[in-house]
C-alpha cells in the first residue's frame, strides 16, 4: 500500500489544479479580453440599438449621407469607453442632471444675444444616443436654435454634421488672391524721381539715379537726382522692403547701391546704376520696382511698377570708321596690298637696258 501513497497523491494534486483551472480560466480570459463574452453580446446590443436611433435620427433631420459604419471605430472598447465617460459626465438618467442656468450668448451668425440651454435641456432636446440612457421627451418651449446648440454638446454630433456637408467643419480660408488685393490695398504711397539719359556715346558710360522718398515732394526729389538727362518723377506703392532692377540687354549695368533697401521715413531712400552700351541703335532699359510683402506668413517679392525707356547709343564718325576698318581688315588689306604687290611686281619684271662704254682714247 506504500508504494501507492505516491502515486495517489500526485493524481489528487492534478485532479485539484485542473479544477482550479477551470475555475480561473473565465477570469483569465475577462482580464486579456477586456470583457466577458456575456458583456460583449450586451455592448453589441446596445451599439445596434444606438446605431438604429442614430438612423432614425438621420433621417428625421435630413442627413441622407449617414453612415452607421463611420460612426464608430472598428476598435470598439475606445468608442465603449468613451460613451461610458460621457454616461459619467452627463449623469445615468435623465432625471440624475443638475439643473444649470440659462446664461446668454452672442450669437456669431447675427451679433444678437442668444440663450445656452442647461445641460438638463441639452439632454432633453437631442436624440436618445446623445445620452444612452435618456429617454426623457424634450422640454416645453426648447426651440430649433437650442436643439442645435444641445446637439452641438453630444460627444457624437460632430459625425451627424460631417455626414450632411464634410466640407462645414474646415475652416473657411480666404483664396490667395483676395490677401493679395488686401495686402496691396493697405500700402502707402511714395514719390520717385530717375534720371534717364536721352543718347549715349558708344563706348562711354552714364549713372542713372533713383530716389524714393514718402515725405518729400516730387519737385525737391527731382532737384536732388544726380545724373544726365530728363528726370520723370511718379508716385508709386511702398513697403518697408524695396527691390530696384535696371535690366536692358543692350547695356552692361553694375549696381552701385543694394538692389534691396528698407525704406526710411525720414530720408530718402537712393538706388544708383552704372550703365555702358554694348550694342548700337535705340536699346530699351527697363527700371522695376518691387515690394516684399509676407503671404502665409512667407516673405515674397511683389512687383509694383515698372518703367520702360528707350536710350539712343551714338557712335562718333571717327570710332565709326575705326570699327568698319577693324572690322573689315582682311578686305581691306586686300584693297590696299593688292595694287602695291602689282606695282612691285612690274618693278622686278622690268628687263635692265646695257650700259654704253665710253669710246677708246686714240694715241697721237
Amino acid at each position: 500500500m506504500k508504494r501507492y501513497r505516491t502515486p495517489i497523491f500526485l493524481a489528487v494534486w492534478a485532479v485539484v489544479g485542473l479544477a482550479a483551472l477551470a475555475v480561473l480560466m473565465p477570469s483569465l480570459h475577462v482580464a486579456r479580453d477586456g470583457a466577458s463574452p456575456e458583456s460583449r453580446a450586451t455592448m453589441e446590443r446596445r451599439e445596434q440599438a444606438q446605431l438604429a436611433e442614430m438612423e432614425a435620427y438621420a433621417a428625421e433631420e435630413g442627413y441622407p449621407d449617414f453612415d452607421p459604419d463611420m460612426a464608430y471605430s472598428p476598435s470598439g472598447a475606445d468608442d465603449w469607453a468613451e460613451i461610458e465617460r460621457a454616461d459619467d459626465e452627463w449623469g445615468s438618467d435623465a432625471t440624475e442632471a443638475p439643473a444649470m442656468a440659462v446664461q446668454p450668448e452672442l450669437s456669431p451668425a447675427d451679433g444678437v444675444a442668444a440663450s445656452t440651454p442647461s445641460k438638463q435641456q441639452s439632454m432633453n432636446a437631442g436624440p436618445a444616443w446623445a445620452h444612452p440612457r435618456s429617454s426623457a421627451a424634450p422640454a416645453a418651449g426648447f426651440n430649433q436654435s437650442q436643439r442645435m446648440t444641445a446637439d452641438s454638446a453630444s460627444p457624437h454630433a460632430g459625425i451627424i454634421r460631417q455626414m450632411k456637408d464634410p466640407e462645414s467643419a474646415a475652416p473657411e480660408q480666404a483664396p490667395p488672391e483676395a490677401e493679395i488685393d488686401r495686402i496691396l490695398a493697405g500700402l502707402k504711397s511714395a514719390s520717385i524721381a530717375f534720371n534717364t539719359p536721352e543718347e549715349i556715346p558708344y563706348g562711354d558710360s552714364a549713372v542713372i539715379e533713383l530716389r524714393m522718398s514718402a515725405t518729400q515732394a516730387q519737385s525737391s526729389l527731382a532737384a536732388d537726382v544726380r545724373g544726365a538727362g530728363a528726370v520723370e518723377t511718379a508716385r508709386v506703392k511702398f513697403a518697408k522692403l524695396m527691390q530696384a532692377e535696371l535690366t536692358g540687354l543692350g547695356f552692361e549695368i553694375e549696381a552701385i547701391t543694394p538692389d534691396t533697401q528698407a525704406i526710411s521715413g525720414a530720408e530718402p531712400t537712393v538706388w544708383r546704376w552704372q550703365i555702358e552700351p554694348v550694342r548700337t541703335d535705340v536699346q530699351p532699359l527697363h527700371l522695376t520696382l518691387s515690394a516684399r510683402v509676407k503671404i502665409d506668413g512667407e516673405s515674397v517679392m511683389r512687383s509694383i511698377k515698372t518703367f520702360d525707356k528707350e536710350i539712343r547709343v551714338r557712335v562718333p564718325l571717327m570710332q565709326r570708321v575705326g570699327d568698319l576698318v577693324f572690322g573689315n581688315l582682311e578686305i581691306v588689306c586686300t584693297l590696299v596690298l593688292a595694287p602695291l604687290a602689282a606695282v612691285a611686281w612690274r618693278k622686278l619684271r622690268k628687263p635692265k637696258q646695257p650700259v654704253a662704254e665710253p669710246p677708246a682714247r686714240v694715241a697721237a
